[in-house]
C-alpha cells in the first residue's frame, strides 16, 4: 500500500514593486498598502483625511470624571477643590466633577455661594483656580418635592380643621359659598342684617338724632342717637385756637347797671356792658344789702352779678374769675352810703 507524500518546494515569489516611480510620494500624504500576499496593493491618501493624535485626544479629553465627594465648612466659607482631580498626582483637569457633602443649609458656602449636600461642582478648564468662579460651575443636585400627604386633607367646610391640615379646592369653594351676602336689609332701630348661607351678619348704625351740643372751650360737636348707637363726635376745633371778640374789646360798662341810693332794700339799674369779649344786657335787678359792709359787685358774661362784701374799710378783694367789677356799695346801719362807680360808661 502506496504512502501519501506533500511535498513542498521553495520557490521565490515574484515582488510588487512598490519604488517611487510606481507610487510617487508627495507632500501631507501618506503610504497606504492593502491586501494579502500577491494581492496587496499600495497607494497614498490625504493626511487630511484621518484623524491626528491630537484630534482624537480632544475626543476623549474633557469629560465629566466622577471624583467623589467633596466635604465643605458645616460653618461657613470654603475654596474651591485644590486637589483629588483626575489628573497627574491629584491634578485637576477640565470635567473633574466633585459632589457636596457635609453642608449646612444657610451656612455653607463654596467661594461665598451657597451649596446644600447633593449640589455638584465640576471644573470647566484644566488647573483651575480655587477662588475664580469662572473655572468652576456649581449645579444644584438635591431639587426635590414633598408628595401630598393626603392623610391632612380636610372637607371640613368651616375651615376650621386641625393644625397642619389643608382643604380642598370644593371643600374652600363651600365656604366662599356659605358667607356669600345674598341680601342686606336695615331695620328702624339701625340694626344691618346681611343674609349669608351660614349665618346672618348684623350690626349696629346710627339712626335719627335726639340731640346735638356743642363744647366752645374743647370744640368738641356730639351726636345722640334715638337708637343704642353709641354718641357720634367730633372735634372742630378749640376755642383757644381762634381770634375771640374777648381779644378786641376789652371789659366795659356801655350803660347803666347803678346801684341806686337809699336804704339797703333797693335796685341796680338795667344796662349794658362787655365782659369776656361778650355783650351783655341785665335788667333792672332788686338787691338788699348787708349792713355793715363794703360791698363789690361783679358781673359776668351770663349776666350773672356776684356780691364780694368784707368789713367797712378792708382791703380790696378779689375780682371774680372770668367777671368785671363794676362797683363798690358802702352800706351803714339801715341806709347806703357811698356808690363807686368802678367802670364808667
Amino acid at each position: 500500500m502506496s504512502t501519501p507524500t506533500e511535498l513542498f518546494i521553495a520557490a521565490e515569489l515574484p515582488k510588487r514593486p512598490y519604488t517611487e516611480d510606481a507610487v510617487p510620494f508627495a507632500a501631507n500624504r501618506v503610504l497606504v498598502t492593502t491586501g494579502i500576499g500577491l494581492g496587496v496593493e499600495a497607494g497614498t491618501v490625504d493626511i487630511a483625511d484621518y484623524a491626528t493624535i491630537s484630534y482624537v485626544d480632544g475626543l476623549v479629553l474633557g469629560l465629566w470624571d466622577d471624583r467623589g465627594s467633596y466635604t465643605v465648612n458645616a460653618s461657613g466659607n470654603i475654596a474651591y477643590p485644590s486637589t483629588g482631580g483626575s489628573g497627574l498626582a491629584g491634578a485637576l483637569l477640565k470635567g473633574d466633577i466633585f459632589t457636596v457633602t457635609g453642608a449646612v443649609v444657610g451656612v455653607s458656602t463654596i467661594n461665598n455661594i451657597a451649596v446644600n449636600t447633593g449640589d455638584t461642582v465640576r471644573a470647566l478648564i484644566d488647573s483651575p483656580s480655587t477662588t475664580n468662579d469662572a473655572h468652576w460651575a456649581i449645579a444644584e443636585n438635591n431639587i426635590g418635592y414633598v408628595p401630598e400627604n393626603a392623610a391632612n386633607k380636610t372637607t371640613n367646610t368651616e375651615l376650621s380643621g386641625a393644625a397642619g391640615t389643608y382643604p380642598d379646592t370644593p371643600t374652600v369653594k363651600s365656604y366662599i359659598d356659605n358667607y356669600d351676602i345674598s341680601a342686606a336689609a336695615i331695620g328702624s332701630t339701625g340694626t344691618v342684617t346681611l343674609s349669608r348661607t351660614a349665618s346672618d351678619l348684623t350690626f349696629q348704625v346710627p339712626t335719627a338724632l335726639s340731640d346735638l351740643t356743642f363744647n366752645s372751650t374743647t370744640g368738641v360737636l356730639t351726636m345722640v342717637h334715638t337708637n343704642s348707637a353709641a354718641d357720634t363726635t367730633v372735634t372742630l376745633g378749640t376755642s383757644a385756637d381762634k381770634l375771640t371778640t374777648a381779644d378786641m374789646i376789652s371789659d366795659q360798662l356801655i350803660s347803666g347797671l347803678l346801684p341806686a341810693a337809699g336804704i339797703l332794700a333797693n335796685t341796680i339799674s338795667e344796662g349794658v356792658a362787655y365782659v369776656q369779649g361778650i355783650r351783655v344786657h341785665v335788667g333792672l335787678t332788686n338787691k338788699t344789702w348787708t349792713a355793715n359792709r363794703d360791698t363789690y359787685v361783679d358781673l359776668s358774661s351770663d349776666g350773672v352779678y356776684t356780691y364780694v362784701e368784707v368789713a367797712n374799710g378792708a382791703g380790696v378783694p378779689a375780682v371774680t374769675a372770668l367777671n368785671m367789677r363794676i362797683a363798690k356799695v358802702v352800706s351803714g346801719p339801715t341806709t347806703l352810703g357811698t356808690i363807686t362807680m368802678l367802670k364808667a360808661p
